[in-house]
């Protein structure tokens, strides 16, 4: 028999059009499967976070790949509470495990948000051995939010709307995490990429905004500003001071040793709840000061073993609280105990080297604070009330507050 050319070539393509369909049929199977598997994804995030997050912009923060699950913790929309916390196999990876948390978004309102607390004595300004240098910096573009090293927080006012219990919202709080390391969400020690930062800055916006379009909240936040800046962990010259520890470069006496010479801020904004501002006594410094003391035994007495050889050892940090804070603001006194600084009063706290000033700014109270590193305090608080005066004077004619409450002059003792 006499195959014709178009027989001969039909006989040899049958194994590979079988081929090419097998491998469609694969293709379908696996595309299919891919398309599920993203679906379950994308469910789990929405479950978790209440529909709120959004997901392309998820996908587009580190360690987000691969799948993606939750650990059972989630956003209650109706009470304005709760975290959804997310896992996910690329992030678990990367830590040698099946899966681990790469991100989590909280709703709360600022009635309920965490207690305020300032700097405690017994730990340092700086800590070089874990890293935690960065005050939380503003946000900015006309947003009410607060960046950490690894996480953005923002707040939208919603006066006019009631929840469920008819309890009135006042102020919602969203926050966008990365988690890096492992290390605890808003404090890792860790400075964000640049990437990063603005992702977490425009979901947290996302974020409140939609639940103020489900609570039914007039008011929404503009999209923030691109290439935000990241928080600031560097130590300048008291009279480069520009942010929030201006005051201070305006301010500092350099006829005065034993003052701070360096300061530690970050960007001021009227918007921000929070503001900080880091003095330090230059190592250098402080040393040749802590040996002269050698004339003085009560005091080098006082100080013990308190030799200053790391970074900003001997230090002082002022600090503001506005808004809400229904707790009032934590003051340490020693032994994992505080002191709350209440609304209309002033003081010190009963051991160590913290005081509060309060004043009303804006029609709500707000609480002013200094604390001094525990070995600094000793050989300093009697020379920090002209300091901290100079501290509330700035930030409460920024802020247009009134009904100024002071410490005594008496109350700037080393104790």
């Amino acid at each position: 028999m006499v195959f014709s050319l178009g027989m001969k070539r039909t006989w040899w393509r049958r194994p590979i059009t079988l081929l090419v369909c097998v491998g469609a049929v694969v293709a379908a199977g696996l595309g299919g499967w891919t398309l599920w598997a993203d679906w379950q994804d994308e469910r789990v995030v929405d479950e978790a976070c209440a529909g709120l997050v959004p997901q392309e912009k998820l996908r587009g923060l580190p360690l987000s790949g691969g799948r993606i699950s939750s650990n059972g913790e989630s956003i209650d929309v109706d009470n304005i509470s709760g975290t959804c916390m997310l896992d996910s196999t690329e992030a678990g990876e990367a830590r040698g495990q099946s899966h681990r948390a790469f991100f989590s978004a909280g709703v709360s309102t600022a009635s309920r948000s965490s207690r305020a607390d300032v700097d405690d004595s017994f730990d340092p300004l700086i800590d070089d051995q874990r890293r935690y240098n960065y005050p939380d910096s503003p946000v900015g573009g006309g947003i009410a939010g607060l960046i950490s090293d690894s996480g953005v927080q923002v707040r939208l006012s919603c006066p006019d709307t009631r929840t469920g219990n008819g309890k009135p919202v006042g102020t919602l709080v969203a926050s966008a995490v990365q988690y890096v390391d492992g290390y605890v969400p808003l404090f890792s020690g860790r400075q964000m990429d640049q990437r990063t930062r603005d992702n977490l800055a425009s979901i947290a916006v996302d974020v409140a905004n939609a639940l103020a379009a489900k609570l039914g909240c007039a008011e929404r936040l503009p999209d923030p500003p691109g290439r935000l800046p990241g928080t600031n962990g560097k130590l300048k010259e008291a009279a480069a001071a520009r942010g929030s520890c201006s005051w201070y470069g305006r301010t500092h006496r350099e006829d005065v040793a034993w003052l701070p010479d360096e300061v530690l801020e970050t960007r001021a904004d009227p918007l921000a709840w929070q503001e900080k501002c880091g003095l330090a006594v230059r190592t250098e410094k402080a040393q040749e000061l802590y040996r002269s003391l050698d004339k003085k035994p009560d005091h080098r007495a006082a100080l013990r073993e308190n030799y200053p050889d790391k970074r900003a050892e001997w230090w002082a940090s002022t600090q503001s609280f506005f808004g809400e804070f229904p707790h009032g603001v934590g003051l340490p006194i020693g032994g994992g105990d505080s002191t709350r600084a209440k609304p209309g009063t002033a003081g010190r706290v009963e051991e160590g080297t913290a005081w509060w000033a309060t004043s009303v700014c804006d029609g709500k109270p707000a609480v002013h604070t200094l604390t001094l590193g525990y070995g600094y305090g000793k050989v300093a608080a009697h020379l920090m009330e002209p300091v901290f005066r100079a501290y509330v004077k700035d930030v409460t004619e920024r802020r247009g507050c009134m009904n100024l409450k002071f410490p005594r002059s008496s109350d700037f003792t080393a104790r």
